[in-house]
């Protein structure tokens, strides 16, 4: 992977980073659908591409964050309609439904954006999260659960990384887990160690 983050959040060697790229590394898969929220320099979203995503959508309210996500894009062979990003307000400016949501950002935005997320994601979607320290899992959690969305994984609480399922009693795990295409570079970024647990 090719990244210039200029000013852009978004280099890789952040903990919460890492683990997201992690954790798409197993759903992320051919027919996937990636709308990657707070898209800073698009690295989650090129990430997605090339583990094999169909297409990735990023929005970011910063329009420089917006223009670096293009060009690093860009940089690494996609362009619309494969990538695109826009600057702006989600409720604004994304439609349709995604297949995954990503959403590398704190507690206090997430849950702001969580009714918006759910009503994204396709049946059975995922949305992976990052920023959520243990001691606002709990809070977190249950604004999930008023949307809809069960609280599925989590990867290394300390650094705060979460994934979270829409509810369907039909959910298989095992049907989403796509270990066929990894990103050297993504496997080399992970941390020294981790814990999870499915709660």
């Amino acid at each position: 992977m090719e990244l210039e983050p200029g000013l852009a959040f978004g280099t890789g060697s952040h903990p919460t980073t890492r683990l997201c790229l992690e954790i798409m590394e197993d759903y992320i898969h051919p027919a996937s659908t990636v709308l990657d929220v707070g898209c800073g320099s698009g690295i989650l979203s090129i990430a997605a591409l090339l583990l094999g995503a169909k297409s990735a959508f990023g929005v970011d309210i910063d329009k420089l964050a917006v223009k670096t996500a293009l060009a690093n894009a860009e940089k690494n062979g996609f362009t619309p309609p494969v990538f695109d990003a826009v600057s702006g307000d989600l409720s604004e400016n994304v439609s349709g439904r995604y297949s995954v949501v990503i959403a590398n950002i704190v507690a206090d935005v997430i849950m702001k954006l969580t009714p918006q997320a759910a009503n994204l994601l396709k049946e059975n979607g995922v949305f992976i999260t990052g920023g959520i320290i243990d001691p606002r899992k709990d809070e977190v959690e249950a604004c999930f659960a008023k949307t809809g969305l069960r609280f599925w994984n989590t990867v290394n609480p300390k650094a705060g990384t979460c994934l979270c399922v829409k509810e369907n009693e039909s959910f298989d795990n095992n049907r989403l887990r796509c270990r066929g295409n990894r990103i050297d570079s993504v496997r080399n970024m992970r941390p020294d160690s981790k814990s999870a647990y499915i709660a």
